[in-house]
């Protein structure tokens, strides 16, 4: 499969934005067995840690040393509330807001389903937030 990919360099790895007819194949590649699941959560999870959300149009993103994610289109920076755990609250881009709602929706589909393969997924862009702009934001919301 031919894959039509926009890169950007992002420190020392890189990520791919999935374009075209790659994307309807993109998530049944990553998540066989699961991607229908994955979608929808990761839906329900923006819906519940950013309350200004009303649905968009996602991205899809691949990293360069294996993980992927998705990601709400649109330049706005969005106010996330986790509602659970540490009560974060602040702005994050849809880039990074989407990579937190990746992390949980693949930690439920990795802990409901014992998904070994979302499990490794999670690990994959757990590592890649290291790396992000918005590390130190990201870090906060999952602790």
């Amino acid at each position: 499969m031919e894959q039509t990919l926009e890169q950007t360099k992002t420190n020392s790895n890189f990520v791919l934005k999935v374009e075209g007819n790659d994307r309807g194949n993109f998530l049944p590649t990553v998540l066989p067995g699961y991607f229908m699941r994955f979608e929808n959560v990761v839906y329900q999870f923006m819906d519940k840690i950013c309350p200004s959300y009303s649905g968009a149009r996602w991205e899809f993103f691949k990293l360069e040393g294996g993980g992927f994610y998705m990601a709400p289109d649109g330049s706005d920076d969005l106010e996330i509330t986790m509602p659970f755990g540490n009560h974060f609250s602040d702005t994050l881009t849809p880039d990074a807001a989407g990579i937190l709602a990746t992390l949980l929706a693949l930690n439920y589909i990795a802990s409901k389903y014992e998904s070994q393969q979302a499990g490794e997924q999670y690990f994959k862009l757990h590592d890649y937030v290291y790396q992000h702009s918005e590390s130190s934001k990201l870090h906060r919301a999952l602790d």
